[in-house]
């Protein structure tokens, strides 16, 4: 299993010299009190060192402590002595240590070496599993790793109603929460992948979705059919709303994977620490392309959707990824996404899209929002898509594709807005209904300012009055050229 990396992005810092100095200041803590050795014992042994003198000078410091001999700039010349441990100038190199500690901080120091530990073994495995080692393979399926927790137990518990004002974060937000499983569905044909597309290039660039803020992060996205039609989109997106650059921490799997079974959800979580290793990204945002392409079985079984779910769930525990699973409807469109019930009652949120006039040829989606576990579901909202050119083949065939202009407006119904329209009065059209005020009204200046002020084509913005005028013609809107107030026509 491969990705597809969409930049070279800068490769993971070095944490080897944050590790040793989290060496350092243990040591100089134990030296400071020697009383604090149970709690950094919780966290650390001696493995957890990964300089050798400051493993050996820990040990022979433990040793001591443990026979009641006081350690200190006094007598550790002689504890280091008579435990064979040879370092140059001890008293030089720990009382330097002792000057900038604290030992109130002994506990963070020892949980933040151990996650370093806990992290370099895990990653260590996972390299080594990837190069065919049976043994670290089998500790990682064993899940040998779980149980490198500085806490006892896996199971944690909370009191009352502790927690009650923890903030909810988010990818997009009150869109795509954080840390979550949801899913996009719609009937064929209906531009699901192209929306999946925008709110992965808006996540993995940080810019604003529909106005709302972003979190920036790693995206990775299934394409479980594969081909150039997926890249064709990113490329499309790029074209309109990142002047055509690559996307950074944006990936790809060009091929199916079947998170039900559970060697190929261990492959991707091998994916998502390799992409890590190589670029310092964390996917926080995986989305599978379709369900039926990654979906082994009957989806109609609650006992098979129930595996997939769990797959998900095993690689989103592991990794605090959101998952966005891109799904068909049934037979009965009123009826949601097909297949088992419990693919919806596993839901975080969940998203639907209808293309009122998708028979005529219609660009306009309808997307609602039927499911918001932790939030309110969002009221139903119209996008449209807008053709982008790519380039000319060598047959001087043109390569096109599609792109969701990222402002909403009104739901669209069936033959509201006219197939005659060109894209970029379409356009126009969406950006005067969504900037409508309570008088349902919006002034000329003001549809100006928002197109500078959009990511959208430059035409559009210089050639704002002519396009105006031509939806004047065709009775789309009523426009006063004196008051440069716009509204919409009484058919419109």
């Amino acid at each position: 299993m491969n990705y597809t990396k969409d930049l070279n992005v800068p490769a993971n810092i070095n944490l080897y010299e944050r590790r040793i100095e989290l060496e350092q200041a243990i040591l100089g803590c134990l030296m400071i009190d020697n009383g604090i050795l149970p709690i950094v014992r919780k966290a650390v042994k001696p493995e957890c060192f990964y300089h050798s003198s400051n493993r050996n000078i820990f040990k022979a410091i433990c040793n001591a402590i443990d026979e009641d001999i006081a350690v200190d700039l006094t007598t550790i010349e002689t504890v280091l002595n008579d435990a064979e441990v040879i370092v140059d100038n001890p008293i030089a190199y720990l009382g330097s240590i002792m000057k900038r500690v604290y030992v109130a901080n002994i506990e963070s120091y020892s949980k933040l070496l151990f996650k370093y530990y806990a992290d370099e073994r895990k990653r260590t495995d996972l390299l080594c599993a990837a190069d065919g080692d049976e043994k670290a393979l089998k500790r990682i399926r064993s899940g040998f790793h779980d149980q490198l927790d500085y806490q006892s137990g896996g199971i944690k518990y909370a009191a009352s109603f502790e927690g009650y004002d923890a903030k909810v974060d988010y990818l997009i937000k009150k869109v795509i929460p954080a840390d979550a499983f949801g899913m996009l569905y719609s009937g064929p044909g209906e531009f699901k992948s192209f929306l999946a597309i925008s709110w992965a290039c808006h996540v993995a660039t940080g810019i604003k979705w529909n106005g709302l803020k972003v979190n920036q992060s790693g995206v990775l996205y299934i394409a479980g059919e594969g081909g150039v039609g997926i890249p064709r989109r990113i490329k499309a997106w790029s074209d309109q709303y990142y002047q055509g650059n690559e996307i950074p921490n944006l990936f790809r799997i060009n091929q199916a994977v079947h998170l039900a079974d559970g060697d190929q959800s261990f492959e991707l979580l091998q994916v998502i620490e390799r992409i890590k290793i190589d670029t310092g990204v964390d996917i926080k945002f995986i989305i599978v392309d379709t369900l039926a392409r990654c979906f082994v079985g009957e989806e109609n079984s609650a006992t098979q959707m129930g595996a997939f779910i769990r797959g998900c769930d095993h690689v989103k525990q592991k990794t605090g990824a959101t998952f966005l699973i891109v799904h068909h409807t049934g037979k009965d469109e009123t009826k949601g996404a097909r297949g088992s019930s419990s693919l919806k009652g596993a839901c975080d949120y969940e998203f639907k899209i209808k293309r009122p006039n998708k028979d005529s040829g219609g660009m306009a989606i309808n997307l609602s929002n039927p499911k918001m576990k932790d939030d309110e579901t969002n009221e139903t909202v119209g996008f449209t898509l807008t053709k982008s050119h790519l380039y000319f083949d060598e047959e001087d065939d043109e390569i096109s594709s599609l792109v969701l202009n990222d402002k909403s407006h009104e739901p669209v119904h069936e033959n509201e807005i006219d197939d005659s329209l060109t894209s970029n009065q379409r356009i126009m059209m969406n950006t005067i209904k969504s900037n409508l005020d309570d008088n349902e009204e919006v002034y000329y200046k003001t549809i100006r300012e928002q197109l500078k002020s959009d990511d959208i084509p430059h035409s559009i913005y210089h050639n704002a009055k002519r396009l105006i005028n031509n939806l004047c013609e065709n009775d789309f809107i009523e426009y006063n050229h004196e008051t440069g107030r716009i509204k919409l026509a009484k058919t419109h």
